[in-house]
């Protein structure tokens, strides 16, 4: 399963912990695992992009982290919008991802 842990302090978003696999389907064939890759990677590309110096990445074998203690509202903004696509992939794969949040 792959597990999400939002960081919340406050209204704001302070980062994200994705660890672990899917396993919705075999490797490489995997469309549960490909969606969460996607999604997060996209998300990385763009808030490197549009808000460079204020995001650290950590990209692992198994996890990827995203870290930030910027309150900016554009960056927020892409967060939130991180936390939603991830979460809709969660509702609709429940027994392959799962999204949990935790007060910072």
């Amino acid at each position: 399963m792959i597990r999400v842990l939002v960081g919340i302090s406050g209204e704001n978003i302070t980062g994200f912990s994705v660890k672990g696999h899917a396993l919705y389907g075999e490797h490489g064939q995997d469309l549960v695992c490909a969606g969460a890759s996607s999604i997060v990677y996209g998300a990385m590309n763009a808030l490197d992009i549009l808000y460079p110096g204020l995001c650290d990445f950590r990209v692992l074998s198994n996890s990827i982290q995203i870290r930030t203690n910027a309150a900016d509202e554009g960056l927020q903004t892409c967060l939130k919008m991180l936390q939603v696509q991830l979460q809709t992939l969660a509702d609709d794969y429940p027994k392959n991802i799962q999204v949990n949040k935790k007060e910072v």
